[in-house]
């Protein structure tokens, strides 16, 4: 009825103080609550002042963000770069306050209204924005804990989040794994694939249930692994369990031609990066030869697209395809994820390495920063994103890591 569709909508509002999910649900929700109440009402004015947490004036014009920013993932990954080597710890007032944004940033309570209205569990997430918008993510949860895990490492500072939250994190992680071992976005799959027949929307492919995803499955399987050495005790054979079915459904999803689909950036590069990582850091929890071939064919197929200039270059129409397609000149961000994934496999193509690193170093301009190039997200196919701390995040992840590696080599 009308009066539960306004009632369903009202608490969207709610949980997310008027921010909702997206742009999308955003406009929907403001016309409904104009329609109801009127422009005059307390709910349309907050509606009104929340449209401006959606616009972003870019170097390239002014755009509606897909979402209302990135602000935990791009913390995190920044975060993760630099603390690939010790190099990362010449900056500890940066750290300190991504520390503290990351502490902020796990949600520890629920909406009152979350079951009711079919909300998966948030205490102990992460989001991919904001606390505020409080829409948890199992990859950002992923994320969330690993940096966590990491800033602990260093032992430069004393850390706000305590065990208990740490395993709240855990406890998400486990939530989120659906039947087929992989991990979703926001819920488990909650609906057969024959659903998407009534898909409403002419540019979004599958997005009527939450299915799984390569990066989502890597990250996640990532985190557990990284909770496992933190607590080797804690729910040890769920624990377990979960990592092993993780990588088996990272395994099925690899192609032929030894790469993996990316369904959140662009693309192949992406997909694949994330897969070496979590087969790479899970290798333990799998046979031997199945893992070591995986890798290797997946390394296989990174050094067949490696470019004459010693980098990496996808175009947006990989995602829509589903096919690699060339771009015209090398990308800063996809040659770093493929330099972080070979890298991360650490059997060799040193030459092809080195090739891709070098050409990183050429592209840095005198002030450290990179310039913007080609688009580098995507969600659900066909809608594209710009992620404009992505073109320094991942380079400056492959150069530490590639420092990191030449100081083990020379001791």
């Amino acid at each position: 009825t009308i009066a539960y569709l306004l009632k369903y909508i009202r608490a969207e509002d709610a949980q997310t103080d008027y921010l909702n999910i997206g742009p999308v649900n955003k406009a929907i929700n403001s016309i409904c609550i104009w329609h109801a109440e009127g422009k005059e009402s307390n709910a349309f004015k907050k509606h009104v002042a929340r449209w401006y947490d959606y616009l972003w004036v870019a170097e390239d014009g002014m755009k509606m963000s897909g979402y209302n920013g990135s602000q935990l993932w791009d913390t995190a990954f920044t975060l993760r770069a630099m603390l690939e080597s010790d190099l990362g710890l010449l900056f500890p007032e940066t750290l300190k306050k991504g520390a503290d944004f990351i502490d902020k940033m796990q949600i520890q309570a629920e909406h009152e209204s979350h079951e009711e209205f079919f909300r998966h569990p948030m205490i102990g997430s992460w989001p991919f924005s904001t606390a505020e918008q409080g829409w948890p993510v199992s990859d950002c949860t992923s994320e969330g804990l690993s940096t966590a895990l990491a800033i602990q490492k260093t032992g430069l500072f004393k850390q706000d989040i305590n065990d208990e939250r740490l395993k709240s994190a855990v406890d998400i992680i486990l939530s989120y794994q659906n039947k087929d071992g992989g991990w979703p976005t926001y819920e488990l799959q909650r609906a057969p694939k024959w659903l998407e027949k009534l898909n409403p929307s002419e540019i979004f492919a599958d997005i009527m249930a939450d299915y799984s995803w390569t990066e989502c499955s890597a990250a996640c399987s990532i985190a557990l692994l990284d909770a496992k050495q933190r607590f080797p005790e804690y729910k040890s054979q769920q624990i377990d369990t979960a990592i092993t079915l993780g990588l088996q459904y990272i395994l099925s999803r690899q192609k032929e031609d030894g790469s993996w689909y990316g369904g959140w950036a662009v693309c192949f590069t992406y997909a694949t990066w994330f897969a070496i990582e979590a087969l790479t850091q899970g290798k333990a929890y799998l046979g031997s030869d199945q893992q070591q071939e995986s890798i290797e064919q997946a390394c296989q197929f990174l050094l067949s697209k490696q470019m004459s200039d010693g980098g990496w270059g996808e175009t947006y129409e990989s995602c829509a395809k589903m096919t690699y397609t060339q771009a015209e000149t090398s990308q800063v961000i996809n040659s770093a994820w493929a330099l972080l994934g070979l890298q991360a496999a650490n059997i060799g193509h040193k030459p092809a390495i080195e090739q891709g690193i070098s050409l990183l170093q050429q592209r840095q301009l005198d002030n450290g920063d990179w310039a913007q190039e080609n688009i580098s997200g995507v969600f659900n196919y066909n809608c594209m994103i710009t992620y404009s701390s992505y073109r320094n995040i991942f380079p400056i992840w492959a150069l530490n890591r590639f420092y990191k590696q030449s100081q083990t080599d020379t001791h």
